[in-house]
């Protein structure tokens, strides 16, 4: 920073987490900053910083908030052709680029919940296969391959 004051800059820090040390060494380059620097401090979360840092700087959230995806499909009267037409529209998503595992991955938070609010039980152990197709879905594992039992493990206890 202090190499750099001839000319106008800004300087970007980004980092996950700071040390106490590293954090008070900060502190001390921000009471006395070298003229013609700006700084900006990119982290998830300003409590990740000491209060005496926080207390100098102007805080700006950036973070915008996404809608919450809904499900168009009633898994207490799901039929095989829906469950069906619902996978094969999400196979043309994915090859469209529409729907990525991020998606697929929030897809299947969103129907394991609504069932369990439809009033479907699940076993401990059913419930670790539905992370387990959460964690598939991370490797990249294609829509049809994580949806497919996934669906059809609801639409069997629809049937019971």
């Amino acid at each position: 920073a202090y190499i750099a004051e001839k000319d106008e800059k800004i300087l970007v820090i980004h980092a996950n987490s700071f040390r106490t040390e590293a954090q008070n060494a900060l502190l001390k380059i921000i009471e006395e900053p070298p003229r013609n620097i700006k700084f900006i401090i990119a982290m998830q979360s300003k409590n990740l910083l000491l209060p005496t840092i926080r207390s100098r700087m102007l805080i700006e959230n950036n973070l915008t908030k996404k809608p919450k995806m809904t499900l168009d499909l009633n898994l207490k009267s799901l039929s095989l052709k829906e469950l069906t037409s619902f996978i094969d529209q999400k196979i043309v998503d994915e090859q469209a680029q529409k729907f990525g595992k991020n998606e697929l991955k929030e897809l299947v938070g969103v129907i394991v919940t609504k069932a369990v609010d439809a009033g479907y039980k699940f076993s401990g152990d059913e419930m670790d296969y539905f992370f387990s197709l959460i964690k598939l879905a991370d490797l990249n594992a294609k829509s049809h391959a994580v949806l497919t039992p996934l669906l059809l493990t609801i639409f069997q206890k629809g049937r019971r």
